[in-house]
């Protein structure tokens, strides 16, 4: 029927099956992580482009406003 379990054995079967545990849970979050991955990089690449356009308009309202400044200092207020 039921044989007595020295000590060495009862610990290491439990050992084994924490493992086992640890080994399940570590293979849920690398899939899941994989999974959000992609999601990652595709966000990733969309926060760039997303810089990319927005340095490209300061870039643009920067040059504006130089070419304003210029056009006020090349203009000569006439007297009255």
């Amino acid at each position: 029927m039921y044989r007595k379990v020295n000590k060495e054995e009862y610990c290491s079967f439990h050992a084994y099956e924490g493992f086992q545990r640890d080994l399940q849970k570590l293979f849920k979050e690398n899939v899941t992580a994989a999974l959000a991955g992609d999601n990652l990089r595709t966000r990733k690449e969309r926060e760039v482009k997303e810089n990319l356009k927005r340095a490209k308009e300061e870039k643009r309202q920067s040059d504006a406003l130089k070419m304003a400044e210029n056009r006020m200092k090349n203009t000569r207020i006439k007297p009255p």
